[in-house]
């Protein structure tokens, strides 16, 4: 179900099969997603206990943000990966709607 300012409420007068298919992406991305941001806590919470120790380790220090960078990165790819699916359901002018809704939505002014 999507709700708020999701793809539904964009105004891009979705089909019935259009909807369905993109809360199908969703559902898939979501399990990814919340085991992503898991894995993330976990890691950050690992990182800062080393930089809260008295002397940290480096070479930890740097193997821990490197493994939150890279489950950070995961979670990009994931997101990038479910928008060109979402992309690829969409009409050519929907697709430009929406490129013109994301520019102009409220805090994500540059």
């Amino acid at each position: 179900m999507m709700r708020g300012r999701g793809l539904a409420g964009a105004g891009l007068a979705l089909s019935d099969e259009q909807k369905d298919k993109i809360e199908k992406i969703h559902a898939n991305v979501a399990d990814t997603q919340w085991n992503l941001a898991g894995n993330i806590f976990a890691a950050a919470g690992k990182l800062h206990e080393l930089l809260a120790s008295e002397a940290p380790d480096r070479a930890a220090v740097q193997s821990a943000y490197k493994a939150l960078s890279d489950l950070r990165l995961q979670q990009l790819e994931a997101s990038l990966d479910m928008r060109a699916k979402v992309d690829a359901v969409l009409t050519k002018e929907q697709r430009e709607w929406l490129q013109t809704w994301r520019q102009d939505a409220p805090g994500l002014q540059r």
